[in-house]
């Protein structure tokens, strides 16, 4: 199950076709709890609505549910998202159409048994905020 949480709605539309494209099964905010991996396309715009992002990242993470951040906060606040969730997988804001290959790892290293040991991100440039974090990275 697929849980695709949307605040910056533009990407979120592009984000959920695929999903729906690749035969995830997408919930709504009612049965999101159920999710397998939940998808949070954050904003930066408001210091409310990160705080809010920053503890719905790290309650989930301590739930043991896959957690990807995308959308302009990993960008600019990086060490904050991995702050809160250092197991959090980060899609980068101009790689939304490498998300079905971050699914595939995701369910990949699920069968394998690997959960979440480390995180994956993916980007099309290093983030704004992207400083002593190069122990955490593993590009595709």
């Amino acid at each position: 199950m697929l849980s695709l949480i949307h605040i910056c709605q533009a990407s979120a539309e592009v984000m959920k076709a695929l999903v729906r494209k690749l035969g995830h099964e997408l919930l709504d905010l009612d049965t999101a709890d159920q999710a397998e991996v939940y998808i949070c396309n954050s904003c930066t715009v408001k210091y409310t609505t990160e705080q809010k992002i920053l503890h719905k990242i790290r309650s989930l993470g301590n739930k043991n549910v896959e957690v990807i951040v995308s959308g302009c906060m990993p960008e600019v606040q990086l060490e904050d998202v991995l702050h809160a969730n250092p197991e959090a997988h980060i899609l980068g804001v101009n790689s939304v159409s490498s998300l079905g290959d971050l699914l595939f790892s995701i369910e990949q290293r699920n069968k394998q048994g690997i959960f979440r040991e480390d995180h994956l991100e993916i980007y099309t440039h290093k983030p704004v905020s992207y400083t002593h974090l190069d122990v955490y990275k593993r590009q595709f």
